[in-house]
């Protein structure tokens, strides 16, 4: 059984991040509702919005996954390579907390990301269940 060398992981967190970033693009492109920046003079239009097709939405790329060796957490943060944090420094809620304070001062860390993050940490340390207060 070959083990993965540090370059390899290197190289195949490289791709990964690589691929999210092209899928997460061709998506924006798609389906992002956000309009685009105006220039000052233009005036704003709403595009019509065709509600039938809602619906067939594709699901927006993960940004955050756990490596293939289970020993980070990686964030497809940059063109050509993953943020990584280790799975120690991140596998208590406490930490999480700390590490999403981190990371909200980073101009590449949107609303996006820190779900898939939550959502990827649910699933690592809490079995995939997330408890959400719904009110009395």
């Amino acid at each position: 059984m070959n083990t993965p060398t540090s370059e390899d992981r290197d190289i195949e967190s490289c791709r990964w991040v690589a691929d999210t970033r092209k899928r997460l693009k061709a998506w924006k492109e798609e389906w992002d509702p956000i309009p685009k920046p105006l220039r000052k003079g233009e005036p704003f239009q709403f595009e019509p919005v065709d509600f039938a097709t809602l619906g067939e939405m594709p699901d927006r790329p993960k940004t955050v996954r756990v490596d293939p060796e289970g020993e980070y957490i990686d964030l497809a943060a940059y063109p050509a390579a993953p943020y990584s944090i280790e799975l120690e420094r991140i596998d208590k809620a406490d930490k999480l907390v700390r590490w999403l304070h981190h990371l909200t001062g980073k101009t590449w860390f949107d609303y996006h990301m820190m779900r898939d993050l939550i959502e990827t940490w649910a699933e690592r340390f809490q079995g995939g269940e997330m408890w959400i207060h719904r009110g009395l």
